[in-house]
């Protein structure tokens, strides 16, 4: 309806003695367009009055568990949006505004996130500066998706999201925490005055708790709700396992890499609470995870492939256990299939003897370790499954271990290279190791080195087990022959 229709409608109401109640989603004062209608009803003489509400940006920071103002880092919120239809005044434009280094809630732009990106760095902020997505905020279906200003518009391209969002830009929100005066213990105010005892330690004495000196908050009188850690198989829907179809069906808040949340089919979502980060944010989402649970929430963590392989399953095992929860939080682990299980059963069998599985990711493990890693089960003669072969920073391993390898194995040794196994976008390649090219390697493929025993059949990359040599081909035919009589 227009503002003449509503208007109107109103008025004839009114004039008729009754009562309207005009909605409005969020608060009203906020992009509602109230004052229009406002100046309307003074107008025609009609007496109205304006109900505030909990508006998006800050049911979303509630969600997220954030806050825009932290000490010495923004004392400022800026709510704002781009310009669309309707204009911006040039001297609120985002660029200016980000100038600031303020928080800010952006408004009505989802449908250009890259003028969002752009506006802001162009502005000041760093690209790793914290933002939190929100969406459809306090719907059934509302998600929250953590990620950096550098990577806002692939997200929320990604996440499919052209409608009913918010953006909270949260600088500050990954240094180390600071302390505010207003509870400390030597401040005084209106309604306290300093405490002179010795028995809590100062402000800046100590840091923010973390998982060894503070359990999380059971909401007492709902108990702990279930912790299931789920694996999703490869990507494709087909692979995932009925269990964990069920866990997710079940579950009412869902935490996981955003990548891995867009591999779930969108009826597993509807209605759940959505928790995403990017990258390197594990043992946030693990202990998002643990507080939903101590709050009586079935909660799913998920992780492509096999959640106990390179997945979630160990960390969120060890943060229960450091807070004293392992006996509190009832926790599964639903295994899937692995990666290294699709790649295999693509390449052909190329794991039918003794295998070894090494991740050349060196965050956690010195290079030295990794490399030594490989040289041993090089030198014993495994076949070698080798995960996140590389990385744009990290690019220059697999070129070592390449040549690791061949010292042992020599030049025509059988590899297999799988990306993006049994999910949209995948590719199968068997080459040799002096015909790899590790340019076209990246953290998405799965590298699958033969050993001693593998030959290429048909195309198909096969490691024998030894049956044939075991029983010759000669004895098969009589086993047939005998089977066969009786």
């Amino acid at each position: 309806m227009t503002l003449d229709e509503t208007h109107a409608m109103i008025l004839k109401t009114a004039r008729s003695g009754g009562m309207v109640a005009r909605v409005h989603t969020g608060d009203p004062s906020l992009y509602g367009a109230i004052k229009e209608q406002m100046i309307l009803l003074d107008q025609d003489g009609i007496s109205y009055e304006v109900i505030p509400g909990v508006t998006a940006a800050f049911a979303a920071a509630a969600a997220a568990r954030v806050s825009f103002t932290l000490p010495e880092k923004t004392q400022s919120l800026i709510f704002t949006r781009i310009e669309g239809r309707t204009p911006v005044p040039e001297k609120e434009s985002l660029k200016e505004l980000a100038r600031s280094n303020s928080s800010m809630a952006i408004y009505l732009s989802s449908t250009n996130p890259k003028a969002v990106e752009k506006g802001l760095i162009e502005g000041g902020y760093p690209e790793d500066t914290p933002v939190v997505i929100g969406y459809r905020i306090g719907w059934p279906d509302q998600r929250l998706i953590t990620t950096s200003i550098s990577l806002l518009a692939r997200d929320v391209k990604q996440a499919g999201i052209n409608k009913q969002a918010v953006f909270l830009i949260l600088p500050g929100q990954q240094d180390d925490p600071i302390f505010s005066r207003l509870y400390s213990r030597d401040f005084s105010h209106g309604f306290r005055q300093r405490m002179r005892s010795n028995r809590y330690p100062e402000i800046g004495e100590r840091q923010a708790p973390g998982p060894k000196d503070q359990r999380p908050e059971c909401y007492h009188g709902c108990g702990y709700g279930k912790l299931t850690i789920v694996s999703l198989g490869p990507g494709d829907p087909r692979y995932l396992a009925p269990k964990a179809r069920t866990a997710l069906m079940r579950a009412e808040v869902i935490v996981g890499y955003k990548t891995y949340i867009d591999l779930i089919e969108s009826e597993l979502l509807v209605g759940k609470e959505i928790i995403s980060t990017g990258m390197m944010k594990e043992i946030i989402r693990s202990q998002t995870a643990i507080d939903r649970a101590c709050q009586g929430k079935d909660t799913a963590v998920v992780s492509s492939g096999d959640a106990g392989i390179y997945g979630m399953a160990g960390l969120v095992l060890e943060l229960l256990a450091e807070q004293g929860l392992i006996g509190d939080v009832k926790v599964e682990v639903i295994p899937g299939i692995s990666a290294l299980s699709a790649a295999a059963a693509l390449l052909g069998a190329p794991l039918m003897h003794d295998f070894a599985v090494i991740s050349l990711s060196d965050l956690m493990i010195p290079w030295e370790v990794i490399r030594q890693r490989v040289e041993a089960a090089v030198k014993a003669d495994f076949v070698l499954v080798i995960y996140n072969p590389k990385s744009k920073k990290r690019n220059w391993q697999l070129e070592e271990v390449r040549e690791l390898i061949r010292k042992y194995r020599g030049d025509h040794m059988p590899v297999g290279i799988v990306r993006n196994a049994m999910r949209q976008g995948q590719s199968v390649e068997i080459t040799t190791l002096s015909h790899l090219d590790v340019k076209g390697v990246d953290m998405l493929s799965i590298l699958v080195v033969g050993n001693s025993r593998t030959r290429l059949i048909e195309g198909k990359m096969v490691t024998s087990r030894g049956y044939m040599e075991m029983y010759g081909i000669e004895n098969l035919q009589e086993g047939v022959n005998r089977i066969g009589r009786n």
